[in-house]
Formats: C-alpha cells, sequence, structure tokens
C-alpha cells in the first residue's frame, strides 16, 4: 500500500432565499488522509488470518492422529483405550 487514501465528506453551504427559503449556495468538501487507518486495518486482518491459520493447523493433526488411533482400538488394552 504504497499510495495515499482519502475520504472525501461533503456538505452543501445554504443561504437564505427571500428571508423564507434557503438554497444551496455551494459546498464544502473536506479530505482526510486515512492511509494510516487503512494499513493497520490491512495488518489486523493480516494477524487474525495468521493465527486463525495457526490454530486450525495443530486441530487437523490431532483429529488425523485420532481418527488413526480409533482404527487400532480393538489391540489396545482398556486402560489405553480410556486413555484416548
Amino acid at each position: 500500500m504504497g499510495e495515499r487514501v482519502l475520504r472525501a465528506i461533503s456538505a452543501p453551504t445554504l443561504e437564505p432565499e427571500r428571508r423564507v427559503f434557503w438554497t444551496v449556495a455551494g459546498a464544502v468538501t473536506v479530505l482526510e488522509d486515512i492511509t494510516l487507518f487503512k494499513q493497520l486495518d490491512q495488518m489486523k486482518s493480516e494477524f487474525v488470518n495468521m493465527v486463525a491459520h495457526e490454530l486450525r493447523s495443530p486441530l487437523v493433526s490431532i483429529r488425523r492422529s485420532r481418527a488413526c488411533s480409533r482404527r487400532d482400538w480393538p489391540v489396545l488394552s482398556l486402560k489405553n483405550r480410556k486413555t484416548l
């Protein structure tokens, strides 16, 4: 993200017309540099994705090993089955 990110906020400027109605005389636009906020949001998203991946990886390994060990249950003793 080497480019700047700007947010534009616009509002009309009003002036009285014949002291009864208001008419649009122009507009005011404010540009705000939100580059830092976008970079922080991107870093947060990358961190959350990394943590979620790291948490999922061991769980998959544990599930696979338990599935494999369940196939061997008939040859395991009762004490070892309870441990699993």
